[in-house]
């Protein structure tokens, strides 16, 4: 989401976002849907930091919830909404 703002913008970091143009970055974040290939490397990433022990207590209980949610992460259960 934040590389897709920082292209949109033409900025180097989302921090650099004209003031004028926060409610159209607001609406972009809003609409903003995750693509498969996203979630994937995200859940992969999340795999390895829980098989490391180093979520957090509450992330490892989300991260737990998301894998029964979506099929341990095979169904992007973002996409139609």
């Amino acid at each position: 989401m934040y590389g897709m703002l920082k292209k949109h913008f033409k900025v180097s970091s989302s921090k650099n976002i004209p003031t004028k143009s926060l409610e159209e970055a607001k609406r972009l974040v809003y609409n903003w849907r995750p693509s498969d290939c996203f979630i994937l490397a995200k859940t992969n990433e999340m795999i390895e930091e829980y098989d490391k022990g180093i979520l957090c207590e509450k992330k490892s209980r989300v991260f737990t919830e998301w894998l029964d949610m979506s099929d341990d992460g095979r169904n992007n259960i973002f996409a139609g909404r």
